[in-house]
């Protein structure tokens, strides 16, 4: 039991976007005969009303089930946040594509309401037939179900049924050009995406935990600070700041406050040596003369010259010569 119970676990993990997707199907189809068995639809039997009527609630029903699936979707808003405020267009143009890709993914169910609706047959032939001879309901008639009535019935079945297979002859062949255009190996396009997710599964199970313990450390050290003036409270509570990296005013606040204690402490635990006190070769570097500590330096690598030589410190060419410039 255990075990079947991890394959459809691991199943409803993996198909998460195609379940849901037959669910809503399901739906669409669900509510569109109870709309039928309940005569909640009536055809009216007044010329100017009865197209405009159908019409309305064939897209009526579309656009419900379409803005349901963008506000259920939520990699609907992950594409689109913050594409209006990215400075770099080829980022944009990337989100704006994954936008477009995310709304067609939640037109299937939209579409299969349209289908049932065409399936029935009742709804088109109320836009299409004459308008002496429209039906009131599916079983009741304004006047006798005609001749041109159960053509058109016949005919929105027809099309219902042709459009079926075009959706789903259309879903085979985009999944097959993006499959044919994906420059990896199939194993690596697998491994990539399950890694993907189970990084942003394992990053949002640990953010109430990570948020909870960053909140309470913040909010101590601010409470514990002593001499707390009224523009510190000002500061921690901006409700417009510019918090680039930090997640609140209060975080930003404290952030500020524990680099400015950090270069403090470093400013007293290095001062400055007097002219007297530095060795000849670090006073004059430029005679020609190498500072004593980059003489020999670490496991074979050149060492350059830097104006941290006084202060005992080797400095490596390359990236690490920036890092250890901005760890000064």
């Amino acid at each position: 039991v255990a075990s079947i119970s991890r394959s459809f676990s691991s199943i409803f993990e993996t198909h998460l976007v195609t379940i849901a997707n037959i669910i809503g199907v399901v739906l669409a189809f669900v509510a569109e005969w109870f709309i039928e068995e309940n005569r909640i639809f009536s055809c009216p039997c007044i010329q100017e009303l009865a197209f405009t009527y159908g019409f309305s609630f064939i897209l009526g029903g579309f656009a419900l089930f379409w803005f349901l699936g963008l506000i259920v979707y939520s990699d609907t808003w992950r594409a689109c946040h913050g594409c209006c405020r990215t400075p770099n267009e080829r980022v944009c143009s990337c989100n704006c594509i994954s936008f477009i890709t995310d709304c067609s993914k939640t037109l299937i169910v939209p579409l299969a309401w349209v289908l049932a609706v065409f399936l029935d047959g009742d709804y088109y032939a109320c836009m299409m037939a004459p308008s002496d001879k429209r039906m009131k309901a599916p079983s009741d008639t304004c006047m006798g179900e005609s001749d041109d009535y159960k053509k058109f019935k016949k005919q929105s079945q027809i099309y219902g049924f042709w459009g079926l297979c075009v959706l789903l002859a259309g879903i085979c062949i985009f999944r097959g050009i993006a499959a044919c255009c994906n420059g990896d190996n199939y194993l690596h396009y697998t491994l990539s995406e399950a890694y993907r997710k189970a990084e942003d599964e394992a990053l949002f199970k640990r953010k109430p935990e990570i948020v909870d313990a960053l909140a309470r450390e913040v909010v101590e050290y601010f409470l514990q600070k002593k001499n707390l003036e009224v523009k510190d409270w000002i500061t921690a509570s901006d409700e417009n700041p510019n918090l680039g990296t930090f997640f609140s005013p209060l975080h930003k606040f404290v952030e500020n406050d524990k680099t400015a204690k950090k270069e403090a402490d470093k400013t007293n635990q290095f001062p400055k040596r007097s002219a007297a006190q530095n060795p000849p070769d670090a006073q004059n570097p430029s005679d020609g003369q190498i500072p004593s500590n980059a003489q020999n330096p670490p496991d074979g690598h050149s060492a350059v010259t830097s104006p941290f030589g006084a202060l005992g410190l080797k400095c490596l060419p390359g990236p690490l010569l920036k890092l250890c410039v901005l760890h000064l």
